[in-house]
């Protein structure tokens, strides 16, 4: 099956022309993406040291009959250079299989495949598997930045209106009854409703949401319930966004310390060249629930914690000296919002140390990235961080820096 779907994509791809019409009825619109990042991490995780080529491939394909029905495809060929895989020799065992310079290959995935109906101007119905990502991805992201990215299997309709859309999504997590064998005690689903607007001066993008997660893959039914806001907007020079998300339900034993607050103020300047200064704040509380965010972006690019009982403070510059090179610089201040838990780890679940230390300082990263536009298509970019570790985690972990540092190109068609 895997060949023959391979051959039917290949096929696709071989169409004389990118959004050329195939028929009177059907129009074939075809394009894709390529990343290749090499990556270095030193003891980012407080355990070991990693390095890897990192390879991803997405060409997508949508058919779309008129303006009401298109169906989208996006293939997704991922992985890390020489990484072995483990397939399964028996029912109960694995064994380590090479895949490179051997007569085995990687898998090749979907991350999106979706049939999307317009039944009207206003609304919209997407089917299938597929990105939820919506705002600055404090909470809902497709995670570009990881090798595979996140993809939810996901019913969604959108209704359009004068001032912007409003979204209602359900995703099945994780489904425990498919086959005859339970996977599991029971299944995961999330619901949301995301509202974006815009209310004009001040306000240009306002949106509110509410999310909803169960989750009964434990045994228990384990509820959280999400409701935020987020305003972002631009005044000449001067640009702000804000974002705040209160979370309760059962999963949680002080739902009190579950929200987070993020705020940004940034100043934009053209002479001598354009250029960005912003103060950014943020706090999150010892028991909210990150959900399904891009860290990366927000809490330092070596991607060492989540956002879980951390506040602090950000200064970001950026600059643009000429055309298609940008620089940007980052300084994050990291301190425990409460001393009576830990700081925790990239996916907000795993404690980074004990949480004993009286101290609330966790540490400062310093990132740097440089990014330059080869071409309208490609895009090369270099990148480091280096965490100056604080009281709390001297302490708890040790006196060392970790650092992470990369190289990466894109191509982009």
């Amino acid at each position: 099956m895997k060949r023959i779907f391979l051959l039917g994509i290949l096929s696709l791809l071989s169409l004389k022309a990118i959004g050329v019409e195939s028929d009177s009825l059907i129009k074939t619109t075809v394009g894709g993406q390529g990343r290749l990042r090499f990556e270095r991490s030193e003891r980012t995780d407080y355990a070991s040291e990693r390095s890897a080529f990192l390879l991803r491939v997405r060409p997508e394909v949508r058919l779309s009959k008129g303006s009401e029905l298109s169906l989208f495809v996006q293939p997704q060929f991922s992985k890390a250079f020489g990484k072995p895989e483990f397939p399964g020799t028996t029912t109960t065992t694995n064994a380590s299989q090479a895949t490179s310079g051997a007569t085995f290959d990687t898998s090749l995935g979907i991350h999106q495949a979706t049939i999307e109906y317009h039944p009207g101007e206003t609304l919209q119905f997407i089917f299938g598997r597929q990105l939820l990502s919506y705002g600055d991805e404090l909470v809902l992201s497709g995670l570009d930045w990881d090798n595979v990215g996140r993809s939810f299997d996901a019913l969604r309709a959108r209704y359009s209106h004068g001032l912007g859309s409003v979204d209602l999504f359900y995703s099945k997590l994780f489904a425990s009854k498919v086959t005859a064998t339970a996977q599991g005690a029971g299944d995961g689903d999330l619901l949301g409703l995301y509202s974006t607007n815009n209310f004009g001066l001040g306000f240009s993008a306002t949106d509110l949401y509410l999310l909803y997660r169960q989750d009964q893959t434990t045994g228990s039914n384990r509820e959280l319930f999400a409701l935020g806001a987020r305003v972002k907007d631009r005044f000449g020079a001067l640009d702000y966004r804000v974002e705040a998300t209160k979370e309760a339900g059962s999963q949680f034993t002080d739902a009190g310390a579950a929200y987070q607050i993020d705020l940004e103020v940034g100043w934009n300047f053209d002479a001598p060249f354009k250029s960005r200064i912003g103060l950014e704040v943020f706090q999150a509380g010892s028991t909210y629930d990150q959900l399904y965010p891009l860290a990366h972006k927000y809490l330092g690019i070596a991607d060492i914690f989540g956002r879980r009982n951390i506040q602090g403070g950000v200064l970001h510059l950026t600059a643009v000296p000429t055309e298609g090179l940008t620089a940007q610089f980052d300084f994050h201040y990291l301190m425990r919002t409460s001393t009576s838990a830990p700081a925790y780890k990239l996916n907000g679940s795993t404690a980074l140390g004990t949480g004993t230390n009286t101290s609330s300082a966790v540490g400062s990263e310093l990132d740097l990235i440089v990014s330059y536009a080869i071409s309208k298509e490609i895009t090369a970019t270099l990148g480091g961080g280096v965490l100056l570790p604080g009281e709390y985690l001297k302490a708890e972990l040790g006196n060392f820096n970790p650092t992470f540092w990369y190289a990466q190109w894109v191509a982009q068609l």
